[in-house]
């Protein structure tokens, strides 16, 4: 309890992020620049929240960055989730890469699935993908060899190698180069036609649509795009730092969620007039101040906290259980996120949900105190 607590405090007064000790099998870097040395072989996950991130050992387990610049060379046994500016991965990784970035590099064997969400994803001829590529941002140059499909939305998609699940995309411009080898269908939504080098082997058949007839131009993908990265940033920065006092917020949080909503709904109506009283009276002007400042921070810390608790009762629906990962936060932050662009429900469970984290904040400080 004392631990959320200090979360929440650190959060609301002076936004400033501290370290909580990890589990015996979570290795926790924080700093300037984080390395790992070629000799070293991390025994667990590794988490690390920097500047610059180089990683040139071993991670047996899952390998989880908030960066600006992050480098991999060595091998993860486990699978991959950076934030970061520019991502470059030139390890061996034998699980999953999921990426949010500006400029994105993969160059070596990745046994799963690659999932980008940035602004430039390039794949090397050296680099073989064992599953899928999925890639949303500006542009997709794919030179490697990937036995799954390349699906996504770009603004530009240019492929020079073999692709064995074929091609499912959306972009301005589709180009398959001379080394290009399509083992099945290739379906593009464009506004203009295929560029296919002379080189290029198509196994199956190529079916286009018409952006203009297939798009819809009243769904706002930018925004959604932006909202999401954004929340997602801060969501995911929360649960890098404070892995065990969110999955304690959560676990009594979500108890008796309704009564949070109507905490939540209490403390949204009856905080600002209590403000507004302190504020016009003399002795009472900067206890309001201070309430205002720490209320309008609570709302702030409340919105990434909220995707975090979604993502829990997700976990909870689906694996019974309530778990606090970097998977069910992302998940959680992306359903939040789409829940502001669904007509007539999407708003009033936003707002729920929102109420809900707010009151489980005001229950725990109150249980605290009390």
């Amino acid at each position: 309890m004392k631990q959320i607590i200090i979360l929440l405090f650190v959060l609301l007064i002076t936004s400033t992020f501290g370290s909580f000790p990890a589990m015996a099998s979570t290795t926790v870097r924080t700093g300037q620049s984080v390395s790992i040395s070629e000799q070293q072989v991390v025994g667990g996950d590794f988490y690390a929240l920097g500047n610059s991130v180089t990683m040139s050992g071993k991670i047996e387990g899952d390998f989880q960055v908030l960066a600006g610049n992050v480098t991999l060379n060595g091998q993860v046994d486990n699978d991959i989730l950076v934030i970061g500016g520019t991502v470059s991965i030139h390890a061996t990784v034998l699980g999953d890469v999921r990426v949010v970035a500006g400029d994105v590099t993969i160059a070596d064997s990745v046994s799963g699935n690659v999932a980008v969400l940035g602004g430039r994803l390039t794949i090397l001829s050296t680099a073989n993908i064992g599953g899928d590529v999925l890639f949303y941002g500006g542009e997709a140059v794919i030179d490697g060899n990937i036995n799954g499909q390349v699906i996504g939305n770009a603004d530009s998609v240019r492929i020079d190698g073999a692709v064995s699940g074929g091609i499912n995309v959306t972009a301005r411009n589709i180009t398959l180069g001379e080394r290009a080898d399509i083992g099945a269908n290739i379906q593009y939504i464009s506004s203009s036609e295929l560029v296919r080098a002379t080189g290029a082997v198509i196994t199956g058949d190529i079916v286009r649509n018409d952006a203009e007839s297939k798009s819809n131009p009243g769904f706002p993908v930018r925004t959604l795009a932006t909202s999401f990265l954004v929340s997602l940033f801060a969501t995911l920065s929360l649960f890098l730092v404070f892995r065990r006092p969110l999955t304690q917020f959560v676990s009594t949080g979500i108890n008796s969620f309704g009564i949070k909503i109507l905490i939540g709904f209490a403390v949204i109506v009856l905080t600002p007039i209590i403000i507004s009283i302190l504020l016009v009276s003399v002795l009472g002007m900067f206890i309001g101040l201070i309430g205002l400042f720490v209320f309008l921070l609570g709302l702030f810390v409340a919105l990434p906290l909220m995707n975090v608790v979604f993502g829990a009762m997700m976990a909870k629906l689906i694996l019974k259980r309530y778990e606090v990962s970097a998977l069910w936060v992302s998940l959680g932050t992306l359903i939040v996120q789409l829940l502001l662009f669904i007509p007539f429900l999407g708003m009033p469970v936003f707002i729920a949900l929102l109420l809900g984290t707010l009151g489980s904040i005001v229950s725990i400080i109150y249980l605290y105190i009390r």
